[in-house]
């Protein structure tokens, strides 16, 4: 029960700093019924997190993308950083 108040405490809150977000094409959560639709297609995923930038799925990955691909997943960061 006294995580109900850290939890709802989260969902009020927003992020200030730019986002980029990875998941795994294999990772089961992503083929949940409308979640493809909340990510990709105004579902309200950019609404929820209003600085994302971009939503990269990798392919052949699932929950440990930086252990199943390192050297991708860095590339994806070290680019990102290199904006700033």
């Amino acid at each position: 029960m006294q995580n109900m108040g850290a939890v709802s405490s989260m969902d009020r809150s927003t992020s200030e700093s730019a986002n980029k977000v990875h998941i795994g094409r294999s990772r089961p959560v992503y083929h949940f019924p409308g979640m493809k639709e909340y990510i990709h297609n105004d579902g309200g995923f950019k609404r929820d997190v209003p600085s994302l930038q971009e939503v990269i799925v990798m392919e052949g990955v699932a929950h440990y993308i930086n252990q199943e691909k390192p050297q991708e997943i860095n590339s994806h960061i070290h680019q990102f950083f290199h904006k700033f």
